[in-house]
């Protein structure tokens, strides 16, 4: 299949998963300056992109339907929320988060227990792991992400699996787990996730440990190569912070 840039014209004639895809990758431009300061949304903006190359090598028409149809679910409206905001045209809209994550929890099961080696399959687990993660099933979150870092030969996907693995051990404090998650993930070879974003979790993670000298050498990377990013900025404010008690801690 070629690699020429869809026209909106292209679009419309294609199916719902192309629809879908490029829906969540139009969105995710569009409110990149939002996603930018959210890391665990920003990893939402590579998704579309990515997927529609999955899709392409997709053999199941019913799959890719029905992965599309679960992704308008995952990325519904909820409530009272302007539907702009949506990144998917869709029918579906629900009266809480908890109910929109437990019908996308289901759907991805679904997909995901029909086809869990295949591509769009394991993708789908990834999606269960984050609905489950949402509903308070943190644990079985953790282990589904696991599986796929393990079984997936995806590299795109099996970070977004240890950011979402690292994320956790943040959460509940095990900061040595997290850096070494975040250090495997600058160690791949992909080359679109966003390295800005984990160079700050992981200066995160070690100055949780003590670890200051380490924690500065990721905050000065960030800030050097990504100047103009949010989180340069907030890799600046945490240089100018630890500096400061280098400083108070020089004169006591």
């Amino acid at each position: 299949m070629g690699t020429r840039k869809l026209t909106r014209k292209d679009i419309v004639r294609e199916d719902r998963v192309h629809a879908a895809l490029s829906g969540i990758y139009e969105w995710s431009q569009v409110h990149r300056k939002w996603l930018i300061v959210i890391p665990a949304v920003v990893l939402a903006a590579i998704l579309g992109a990515y997927l529609w190359r999955i899709y392409q090598r997709g053999r199941d028409e019913r799959l890719q339907n029905d992965f599309a149809e679960a992704l308008k679910i995952h990325h519904a409206t909820v409530g009272s929320e302007a539907s702009q905001s949506a990144p998917l045209p869709s029918q579906h809209r629900f009266a809480t988060e908890q109910e929109r994550h437990k019908k996308s929890l289901e759907r991805f099961t679904e997909i995901a227990q029909q086809n869990p080696s295949s591509p769009l399959g394991l993708w789908a687990r990834y999606y269960v792991a984050l609905n489950k993660n949402a509903l308070g099933e943190k644990e079985e979150a953790g282990k589904l992400a696991a599986e796929i870092v393990q079984e997936s030969d995806d590299v795109q996907l099996q970070n977004l699996a240890r950011y979402f693995l690292a994320q956790q051990a943040q959460a509940e404090k095990h900061f040595s787990q997290a850096a070494e998650l975040l250090q495997q993930i600058l160690k791949s070879s992909s080359q679109t996730f966003p390295k800005q974003a984990i160079l700050l979790s992981l200066g995160e993670s070690y100055e949780a440990l003590g670890r200051k000298e380490e924690a500065l050498k990721q905050y000065r990377e960030l800030s050097s190569k990504y100047p103009t990013s949010e989180y340069s900025r907030q890799a600046q404010d945490r240089i100018a912070r630890i500096e400061t008690e280098k400083k108070l801690a020089g004169k006591g």
